[in-house]
């Protein structure tokens, strides 16, 4: 009985000496290389499809009328208040597309130039010298 008794200690994990072994011992976990390499690869999948994502949306940004202008600004050196006052003069001229603006120059011609843009004829004229010049 008590040799049945041991072997079903044995079983569970418990010794009869009165000590726990196995995962119950608090020791220190044990990595081996294939955990490690499983770690790294997925490490390295992680960064590669965060890389591919930075990547897409970089050229969704420039294939989109919004972005195009956007990076064409930036490109420029304009502020805020400057690409409004693009996208007002893309407006008043009828553009579907602002940034119609870095290829014709024609658009900033001040004899053309609505009423309500007449009275930034000057910031505009800096502009059209800074895009074009």
């Amino acid at each position: 009985m008590i040799q049945l008794l041991h072997h079903g200690f044995w079983l569970f994990g418990v010794s009869t000496d009165g000590q726990v072994w196995g995962r119950f011992d608090h020791g220190r976990p044990a990595y081996d290389s294939g955990q490690l390499l499983t770690i790294l690869t997925l490490a390295v999948l992680a960064v590669t499809i965060g890389l591919l994502l930075v990547r897409m949306r970089s050229n969704f940004q420039t294939e989109s009328k919004r972005g195009l202008f956007s990076e064409l600004c930036r490109a420029h050196g304009l502020n805020g208040s400057s690409r409004r006052l693009l996208r007002r003069l893309a407006a008043t001229r009828g553009l579907r597309d602002a940034a119609t603006l870095f290829v014709e120059p024609r658009y900033f011609e001040s004899n053309e130039l609505p009423d309500a843009l007449q009275k930034v004829q000057a910031e505009l004229q800096h502009m059209r010298e800074r895009i074009f010049e």
